[in-house]
């Protein structure tokens, strides 16, 4: 939690690394120290033998309590991944969000074992019984709430959930000689949550499915470990609505409602979509929207447009999005034409997209795309005709971008565009100044860089002007306005280049210098501060 506020800030990479290091060999030391001093403590505790009615046993592996010491931290853990990943992809690409649910859910844990007083049992029961409903119905469609009431709802929804979850757990607590096995158990659940959630979902589910199945299965669990718990308690007067068979049914009638709800929420976001993949980089979905002249095609990826296209063949040519031709790249591509006259173009493009660059390609350009997801590319082939249908040569290089210009020659570019910092995400290894002399090897004499910096979040104009110090060129800002009739989109954009007259050009027009900002210490490879750049 204090990373990204207290240690990120103020120390490089290198630093943290020493600083890491020797922490880590001191922690070895006092785990070493602390095996040898436990060597002079007396024999573990013996097993207690079944006592009289009343008392509890020691839990065996063939009871339910130890199943539910897996089962309980395992839904815990799949849930905050799946919230995060929620939060983060679908509600709002705001950088450092994960912080939120990550620190609700290390309280939840914190609370829980440090006083069972702590944990109102009933109370936060009916929350729970209350909250399941509401976070499923605010998946359907149409339900979701605002971005301030989504971060809220699902906050407190993953607070109270986990706090049960927890609270089970540690009322679940077995006698001294068994906590070995529930301290491993404890962690094995929570390992397998996070697997779950991270590397298999990724592989089997089309879409992020992992939300409504672990809103579904801490439903499960917590009635299970309720009603174990229910027997373990001090007898108490018999009663028909405790003892009969209406607790069951009314836990499998809660259950079901939630289940119908998370399957209605499921379909809508199976079938909703034209295409739904994902892979480990995340998930992607083509939407197309609209109808007649206006029907277009979009790319997304949570909340952030990837690139569209025009589904009427009349106007599948003509750029939208953040490419308009008033956009900064497009007035980049204008006065390069301008100047080239007939002559070819090399055009190098850092972030496929939906290919919508592929757009302003001529017969004898040649054009670069360097992708990271492979995903992207068969969705640009198959579901878009940018690249299909562009004269240009095009070809596109998958991998790390910075790894893959560090292993090519020069290229040459006229034009090299980075345009992958629209999320919350970003790649800051692609804004250090050491990317930015790379990216300087391979631009032509008078070639120009254009950054894409449109984000709701950062204000990326400061790394960008010190990069463009850093290889000794100028720095121009453009922007662009709306227009829905058009679907083009407000953007950011900064052209560097080492040729004036370029820049000055006709196209360009209104571009204003991109003045350093004071006191801003510059990012490296060895440094970089997300949260100095945050609007």
């Amino acid at each position: 939690l204090a990373y990204p506020f207290a240690v990120e800030p103020r120390l490089g990479v290198a630093a943290q690394g020493r600083a890491w290091s020797w922490g880590y060999g001191l922690f070895c030391a006092a785990t070493i120290a602390v095996a040898l001093d436990a060597r002079r403590l007396p024999a573990p505790l013996a097993s207690p033998a079944p006592g009289p009615a009343g008392t509890t046993p020691e839990p065996t592996l063939g009871r339910l309590p130890p199943v539910l010491w897996v089962l309980l931290p395992a839904c815990a853990t799949a849930l905050l991944g799946a919230v995060t990943n929620h939060l983060t992809e679908d509600v709002a690409a705001i950088p450092l969000l994960w912080v939120l649910p990550l620190g609700v859910y290390l309280f939840t844990f914190i609370v829980a074992f440090l006083d069972e007083r702590l944990y109102p049992r009933r109370a936060l029961g009916g929350l729970l019984v209350l909250g399941l409903p509401a976070l499923a119905l605010s998946l359907t469609e149409g339900r979701a709430p605002g971005l301030r009431g989504a971060v809220a709802l699902w906050s407190a929804g993953l607070g109270v959930a986990c706090l049960v979850l927890h609270g089970e757990l540690s009322r679940l607590r077995p006698p001294p000689a068994a906590l070995t096995r529930y301290y491993l158990a404890m962690a094995a659940g929570g390992a397998l949550g996070g697997l779950l959630v991270a590397l298999l979902a990724p592989l089997v589910f089309p879409a992020p499915l992992e939300l409504e199945l672990s809103i579904l299965g801490c439903g499960v669990v917590a009635a299970l470990a309720w009603r174990v718990q229910s027997q373990r308690d001090p007898p108490r007067p018999p009663s028909v609505w405790r003892d009969g068979p209406w607790p069951l049914i009314g836990a499998l009638g809660w259950l079901a409602v939630v289940a119908v709800v998370l399957a209605t929420a499921a379909g809508d976001r199976i079938e909703r979509p034209r295409l739904a993949v994902r892979n480990f980089h995340g998930a992607l979905r083509v939407l197309d929207d609209g109808e007649g002249e206006g029907a277009v095609r979009k790319l997304v990826h949570g909340t952030i447009n990837h690139g569209a296209q025009w589904l009427q063949p009349a106007r599948s040519r003509d750029a939208v999005t953040y490419y308009c031709p008033e956009s900064g790249v497009g007035r980049a591509i204008a006065a390069l034409r301008g100047r080239a006259g007939d002559g070819p173009l090399r055009i190098g493009v850092i972030g496929l997209g939906a290919g919508s660059l592929a757009g302003y390609g001529r017969r004898g350009d040649h054009l670069r795309f360097y992708e990271l997801n492979p995903l992207a590319e068969q969705i640009a082939r198959t579901q878009f005709s940018w690249l299909s249908g562009c004269p240009a040569a095009v070809d596109v290089a998958l991998g790390d971008a910075r790894l893959v210009l560090a292993a090519e020659g020069d290229a040459g570019f006229d034009l090299l565009v980075v345009d992958a910092f629209s999320g919350d995400a970003i790649p800051v290894h692609l804004l250090t100044r050491e990317a930015f002399a790379l990216y300087a090897r391979h631009l032509a004499p008078g070639g120009v860089l254009a950054v894409h910096i449109s984000n709701r979040h950062l204000d990326l104009a400061p790394v960008v002007a010190d990069g463009a110090t850093a290889i000794g060129r100028a720095a121009r800002f453009l922007a662009s306005e709306d227009d829905d009739d058009r679907y083009c989109f407000s953007t950011s954009w900064v052209l560097v280049s080492d040729d004036a007259s370029l820049l000055g050009a006709e196209p360009l027009r209104g571009a204003r210098p991109l003045p350093a900002r004071g006191a801003f210490r510059p990012w490296t490879d060895d440094y970089s501060n997300l949260l100095s750049v945050m609007k």
